[in-house]
C-alpha cells in the first residue's frame, strides 16, 4: 500500500509530465488553471478513499 508521500510523490510526477510533455501547452491558461486544480482534487479524494 502507499503512503502518502508515496502518493504525492506520484501526483506531482504525473502534474510535470503534463505540463512537460507538451499536453498541457496545447490548452490556453485558463484550461490549464482548471485541469491542474481537477487533478489535484482528484488525488486528495482518492488519498480520502484509501485512508491515508
Amino acid at each position: 500500500m502507499l503512503n502518502r508521500k508515496q502518493i504525492n510523490k506520484i501526483s506531482h510526477r504525473l502534474m510535470n509530465s503534463l505540463k512537460h510533455g507538451g499536453y498541457l501547452k496545447k490548452l490556453g491558461p485558463l484550461e490549464q488553471e482548471t485541469l491542474e486544480e481537477d487533478f489535484y482534487e482528484l488525488i486528495e479524494r482518492w488519498k480520502k478513499k484509501i485512508n491515508i
